[in-house]
């Protein structure tokens, strides 16, 4: 989930120890920004010019009235922003507790309003996404970030398998659910066939009870953390290395859905993976809830 964390802190006076202590704050929040974009957790962060110099813009039956200086005049100014893309509320607040200026102001963590566009694999809705696709400018950009997009999720996948413990790694909740095993090497095995079906092949699996059928079938045959991890590894190494291929004239190249869903613009399909992930990553985080486990496993 996106939130956005808003730094408030009192302005320092120029030419006075205090604007010394400011200048070693915003080399550390440099630094900070740097890590969290490096581990996929940041995707934009910057400090604002003083409050002084910010407008306030406002337009009442059809008048622009225009005001110099912030909409509210505190003690505390909005100082700068980080954009992250956390697990849950609760890993928000673990990295923006690390956000250096936490320790001389405030940081409030606010959730992105998100728009409710169904992109999870066998849910999926084309219709809208069209315009989207025409009007990318940066296709490269967003190869990118499909591919930062996917590496993350896959570590947050790995993890939740590395916290589940021994004697739960085989467990399920019913007689119908899948254990975590079963749920990363379906993951793996996604994967592959997404890789597949947005390289231009056609993917068979019949209807959605015979394909899932099939999956479990073939699920049965793992019970250790090494072997489906080894699994999701190779399947995403070739996943991985065909998005190196792949340049900004395919985005808008079609690939053929499964279960007649129709086709899709390569562009969207490039959610299918990191989305398909998640969805099971959740289910493990599920699976160790009814288990008992309280850990937050940052």
């Amino acid at each position: 989930m996106r939130y956005l964390c808003l730094v408030y802190m009192t302005e320092p006076l120029q030419d006075t120890p205090e604007a010394g202590v400011y200048d070693a704050l915003r080399e550390e929040s440099c630094d900070y920004a740097e890590t969290l974009r490096a581990s996929g957790l940041c995707a934009a962060a910057a400090g604002l010019q003083p409050a002084a110099l910010a407008a306030s813009v406002r337009v009442r039956d059809g008048r622009l009235s225009l005001e110099e200086g912030p909409l509210a005049a505190t003690a505390a100014a909005l100082r700068g922003f980080y954009l992250i893309d956390t697990r849950d509320l609760n890993h928000a607040i673990r990295v923006a507790s690390k956000i250096p200026a936490a320790r001389f102001g405030c940081i409030e963590v606010r959730p992105i309003q998100e728009t409710e566009t169904p992109q999870r694999m066998g849910c999926l809705s084309v219709t809208g996404y069209r315009k989207e696709v025409e009007t990318m400018t940066d296709g490269q950009a967003t190869i990118d970030q499909a591919k930062a997009d996917y590496l993350r999720t896959k570590e947050l996948l790995a993890h939740a398998l590395a916290t589940t413990p021994d004697d739960r790694l085989n467990w399920a909740p019913s007689a119908t659910a899948r254990t975590p095993i079963q749920l990363v090497a379906h993951s793996a095995s996604a994967v592959k066939a997404i890789h597949s079906m947005l390289a231009g092949n056609t993917v068979e699996f019949g209807n959605p009870v015979e394909a899932d059928r099939g999956f479990r079938e073939w699920e049965r045959r793992f019970d250790t953390r090494e072997q489906v991890l080894r699994l999701l590894e190779e399947s995403s190494a070739a996943y991985i290395a065909w998005l190196d291929t792949l340049t900004p004239d395919h985005l808008q190249d079609t690939a053929t859905l499964p279960f007649g869903l129709g086709t899709a613009p390569v562009a969207i399909g490039l959610t299918f993976a990191p989305n398909h992930l998640l969805v099971h990553k959740a289910q493990i985080d599920y699976i160790q809830t009814i288990y008992g486990d309280h850990d937050w496993h940052m």
